[in-house]
This record gives structure tokens, C-alpha cells and sequence, in this order.
């Protein structure tokens, strides 16, 4: 479901700086304007993730200003608090919406927002309102400068005008109480982490779903009694939570709130957790050595967090909307402009910047290929840094380099699709890739659309919606077979690895000779 939760605030706002400093910031400014019916969210501290005594040593200030104009971070430096919160339907693909809020400081322009979109700054009531073709949704100004109130920017999609002017008339000029659930409320209000996803799960899970997932875990295997127990167990689950903390080392954890006492079935919740993560291809890899603490009605899973794990779960936060529909093998277009006519108007440096953004998304998940053991349940992470990748400002980018980024981002698909099973062909004269996705309506649970829905070869886990007491679950067999169709396919995984790898040392032999040493800077 964070997947379908993509609205992206700062990659469209690359290169605005501001002298002037904001006030210090926290949530309760920005919940009221988060619809009611919100069923997820999610909260950066950026301020608070650069002060942690790791951010100190390593100087994150400074990294965080350099990835951010180098489009490798989606927060821009000015940016202390970044609200996130959707609403999401399981299993309807659309259904759901985003909205993005955060403090403004006051030399922000929102003419400068529209001129970056390419589009003009339109007014409602005084306030500004600026339309996003890429994220299919639109910016608001909530509260303007002189409003008496700090200044927000919104952002919603998908969206059409009328939908974010709704949403401005109802929350301008009368803020009530807060309108999120309690427990979403209560997560997005603890200060003691930096990074903090929520997904509100109460009456999310179909009873007879529930027992057919569990009679398919392999965690459960010949453990009747237990399964009996977690079916109970797992309709009162009242919301999961992921906190992320950052002091001299990275830790995570995960917390799971019930409406009865857990007792000796908690135990399997952290293997139920793995799989379902592994069937959505969303692994990370600590997960395995996690601690697992249960407390009358909570469970938390804690664990040490690398560096790239916890770029794999901001990708979840800043990952910008899917595309409609599923992956195309279509190669983008040919540039119809023609280089050496535009030179003129290549910024050399917002080039450079593109490429080294687009080479350490592909660094990142080269790192996962590396370790061959989680590499094929990591399928949702390519697709969100394809998806980051396309989000990326093309602003003043030469024409080649920006197919280069296109090139990649089909190429990083056409792996996602090869480890969700689907057979793939590889033309590695043509530097093409072709695979097919079977789209085909899906059941999820709430786990599974929290992380995106687990597929196969023949399409998504089409479990069905189970309606007998008695569920029998042909889930081993599934994952066996999409187990053998991910094995097939590694010879074309390592043919799209070297496509990858050779185009990205011709594009900069390429580049640096047009360029010279200004773009090997």
C-alpha cells in the first residue's frame, strides 16, 4: 500500500533555497489538516535524524543538502517535520489517496513551485494552488504568510482540482480536533522515533482470508492448535507500526497491537511477518535476527538496521505514484530532441547530478544482488527506485542522459518482474528487455498491501476470497513454483546487470567527452 501512497513534495522543489529558518516544528500543526478517513501514515523528522548523534559524526546536514540537490533525497534541507498519510482500499487498484503535508519558511514562492512544474500558480480563495502532471495531483497552500497560523504546503494526489479544493475548504479557516483514529493519532505524536510508519489495521482482515493465509504458512506447518489460536489473534490486530531510531547505530522496530492479551502463538507472528514480507518481495534482511518481545496486547520485533536497509523503507515514504497499470516492456522513446541543438540550454552540473542519482539507486540494489541469499525476495524495492528514478528532475539534464535514466528504470522493472517470477527475454544487442505481467484482480491482506502485493509468474497471489469454515491454501504450492520460474530466470537477470553496468561506463565516457572534465567533476 506505501507504494500506492506516492506523492513526492521535494524532488519538485530542487534548487529553491531560503535564508530565512523555521520556527521549530512538530506534527500538531500538520494532523489537522490529515482527512479524517486516513488509514496510514507516516512521519520524517529530518531536524531530529540529522542532530542523532550518528547524524553529528557523519555530518547528515551536509550530505542531506548535497543528496537532496543530487535528487537522491526526496526531503529538502529546509524541511524539520514531513507528514505522509493515505487512505487505502486492499485489493482496488486506485483506491487509494495521498496527502503530503509540511512547515514553509517564509521566503517559499509558490510561483517558484509552478515554474518547476512547468504549470501555472492558481488561486483559490488566496490561496495558491499549483497542478502536478507527474504525480497526477495537485500543491496547496493551506496556510498562507500573514494567515497568523504557520505556513503549510499540501500536497494530494491522485487528485483532480475540485478534490483539492475540497480539501482546502475544509480545513481552512476552522481547524477542529484531530480526525485520525487514536492509535494513528497516538503513533504520529511519539517523538521517540525519527522515521515512523502506521498502518491503522483494525477490521481490516476477512476472518476466512485470515485462516486461509495461515493454513499456507510454512511457519505453521502440522500446528493446528496454533493456527486456531492466530486466527483469533490476528482479526483483533488493531495497527502495525515501524519505528525508526537513530542514535550512534541504526535500530528499528516493529510493533504490533492486538484487542486481547497475546499468549504462546506470539511467537510465530515474527515467521508470519517474514513471509508475508518475502511473498510481497519487501525483505529486509535483519529481520531474521530480530528480538521479539511480547507484553500483554503488544508485540515488538527489535533489530540493528543498515544504512541501505533503511533507504529501502524511506522508499516506501518517498517513492512517487506507480504507474497506471502494471510494468510495460515498451522501451522509452528516443529523445525527439536533438542533442547538439539544446546544448545550449544543458546545465552541465544538474547533469552530473542526474547521473550519479541515477547510479546509486542501481549501487543500492546491486548491493542486494550481491548477497544472493535475500536478492530474490527484493522485487517491491526495484520497482519504488524505478518509480524514484522517473520522479527524478530532468530539469536542464542533457537529452542522452535523460533516456539513460529512462533505459534504467525499464531495466530495473524488467528484474522486479523476473523476481516476481514472470518469465523474461533479454535482447542484449538491442539493450531490450521484454516480460509480460498478467494483471489480474488479487485479495490482500492488510500486511500485504501495507507492502505491496506479492505476485507469481501467472500474476498477483489470486488467493480468492475464501467463504468456508474449512480453508484448505495452495500457497506452498504457488511460491514452489514461482521459487523454480525466479531460478530459471537468473541467467537474464545477470544479462540485465551487464547492460546496466556497460551503458552506465559509455554514457559517461560519452558525456565527459562532450563535456570534458566539467562533467567528471
Amino acid at each position: 500500500m506505501l507504494r500506492g501512497m506516492g506523492i513526492v513534495v521535494a524532488g519538485l522543489l530542487a534548487g529553491l533555497t531560503f535564508t530565512s529558518s523555521i520556527a521549530a516544528q512538530g506534527v500538531e500543526d500538520l494532523l489537522p489538516y490529515v482527512p479524517d478517513d486516513a488509514n496510514a501514515i507516516a512521519v520524517i523528522r529530518a531536524r531530529a535524524l540529522k542532530e542523532s548523534p550518528r547524524g553529528k559524526a557523519e555530518d547528515w546536514e551536509q550530505q542531506h543538502e548535497e543528496r537532496f540537490l543530487a535528487g537522491g533525497s526526496n526531503v529538502p534541507p529546509w524541511v524539520d517535520v514531513l507528514v505522509r498519510a493515505s487512505h487505502a482500499r486492499p485489493g482496488i487498484p486506485g483506491g487509494d489517496w495521498t496527502v503530503v503535508l509540511t512547515h514553509l519558511p517564509d521566503g517559499f514562492d509558490m510561483a517558484g513551485l509552478a515554474e518547476r512544474q512547468e504549470a501555472e500558480l492558481q488561486e483559490i480563495d488566496g490561496h495558491g494552488l499549483v497542478y502536478s502532471a507527474k504525480n497526477n495531483g495537485y500543491f496547496v497552500e493551506l496556510t498562507t504568510a500573514g494567515s497568523g497560523r504557520p505556513r503549510i504546503l499540501g500536497g494530494m494526489a491522485p487528485a483532480t482540482r475540485q478534490s483539492a479544493a475540497r480539501w482546502l475548504e475544509s480545513t481552512s479557516g476552522n481547524l477542529g480536533p484531530i480526525g485520525l483514529s487514536e492509535y494513528l493519532t497516538n503513533a504520529a505524536q511519539d517523538e521517540s522515533a525519527q522515521v515512523m510508519l502506521a498502518f491503522d489495521m483494525e477490521h481490516m482482515l476477512d476472518p476466512g482470508f485470515v485462516r486461509y493465509r495461515l493454513n499456507g504458512a510454512a511457519a505453521l506447518e502440522g500446528k493446528a492448535l496454533e493456527k486456531s489460536a492466530l486466527t483469533i489473534l490476528l482479526q483483533t490486530i488493531k495497527g502495525i507500526r515501524f519505528d525508526v531510531h537513530v542514535d550512534e547505530e541504526i535500530t528499528a522496530d516493529v510493533h504490533m497491537e492486538f484487542g486481547r492479551n497475546v499468549g504462546n502463538e506470539g511467537e510465530y507472528l515474527k515467521p508470519l511477518l517474514i513471509e508475508f514480507l518475502d511473498d510481497a518481495g519487501a525483505t529486509l534482511d535483519e529481520m531474521a535476527s530480530a528480538e521479539t518481545k511480547i507484553d500483554g496486547r503488544k508485540v515488538t520485533l527489535s533489530m540493528p538496521l543498515s544504512d541501505e536497509s533503511l533507504r529501502r523503507v524511506l522508499s516506501l515514504l518517498t517513492a512517487p505514484s506507480p504507474h497506471n497499470g502494471q510494468p510495460v516492456a515498451a522501451e522509452p522513446a528516443e529523445p525527439e530532441t536533438d542533442a547538439e541543438e539544446d546544448e545550449s540550454k544543458v546545465d552541465v552540473r544538474a547533469s552530473r547530478r542526474y547521473f550519479n542519482s541515477v547510479n546509486n539507486i542501481v549501487d543500492d540494489l546491486s548491493r542486494a544482488y550481491s548477497r544472493a541469499k535475500s536478492y530474490s525476495r527484493t522485487a517491491q524495492w526495484h520497482i519504488n527506485f524505478a518509480d524514484k528514478i522517473d520522479k527524478l528532475s530532468t530539469r536542464g539534464v542533457d537529452p542522452d542522459l535523460a533516456y539513460y535514466g529512462q533505459w534504467v528504470a525499464t531495466q530495473l522493472r524488467g528484474l522486479a518482474a523476473s523476481l516476481q517470477g514472470t518469465a523474461v527475454q533479454v535482447n542484449a544487442l538491442e539493450k531490450s528487455v521484454v516480460y509480460n505481467v498478467n494483471a489480474q484482480p488479487g485479495y490482500y491482506s492488510g500486511a500485504d498491501a501495507w507492502w505491496g502485493g506479492a505476485r507469481t509468474a501467472w500474476g498477483p497471489y489470486t488467493y480468492g476470497r475464501p467463504v468456508d469454515v474449512e480453508v484448505t491454501s495452495n500457497l506452498q504450492q504457488v511460491r514452489e513454483q514461482q521459487a523454480q520460474a525466479v531460478s530459471a530466470s537468473a541467467p537474464q537477470r545477470e544479462q540485465i546487470w551487464q547492460m546496466i553496468n556497460d551503458e552506465r561506463a559509455s554514457m559517461e565516457r560519452k558525456m565527459i567527452g562532450r563535456y570534458g572534465d566539467e562533467f567528471g567533476r
